[in-house]
C-alpha cells in the first residue's frame, strides 16, 4: 500500500473514531487534528523488515532510506551505497541497504561539523 493510500485510510480512521462525517466539510480546528494525527502516524509507523535473501531495487531502497531518486544516485556517486549490476537493472542487497545506512549517518555527521 502506498504512503498516501496509507494517509488516506489512517484520516478516514481518525475521522470515524472522533465522530466527524468524512463527507462533510472540516473546520479548521478539525482539519489541525486530522493533519497532526496523520503526519504523527506517518513518522512514527515501524520501518520495514526487509528480507535476508531479497534483491532491492532502486525505488525500493529510496523508499526504504526515505530519500528521493536523485538523493540515492548522488549516494552512489559518493560511494555511500553500492549495488549490483544484473542486466540494465542495478540491485541491492539487504546487507548493501545497511552498510548505506551506517555510511550515510557517517557523511551527515561530517558535513555537519
Amino acid at each position: 500500500m502506498s504512503d498516501r493510500a496509507e494517509i488516506l485510510k489512517h484520516a478516514t480512521e481518525i475521522l470515524e473514531k472522533s465522530g466527524i462525517n468524512p463527507i462533510y466539510t472540516l473546520t479548521v480546528q478539525e482539519f489541525e487534528v486530522l493533519v497532526k494525527a496523520s503526519i504523527y502516524a506517518v513518522l512514527n509507523k515501524e520501518p520495514q523488515k526487509i528480507p535476508d535473501d531479497k534483491l532491492l531495487t532502486r525505488q525500493e531502497v529510496c523508499s526504504l532510506l526515505r530519500v528521493s531518486y536523485p538523493t540515492l544516485l548522488g549516494y552512489e556517486k559518493r560511494g555511500l551505497v553500492t549495488g549490483r549490476r544484473a542486466g540494465h537493472r542495478i540491485l541491492f542487497t539487504r546487507d548493501d541497504v545497511l552498510k548505506a545506512l551506517k555510511k550515510i549517518k557517517m557523511d551527515r555527521n561530517n558535513y555537519s561539523e
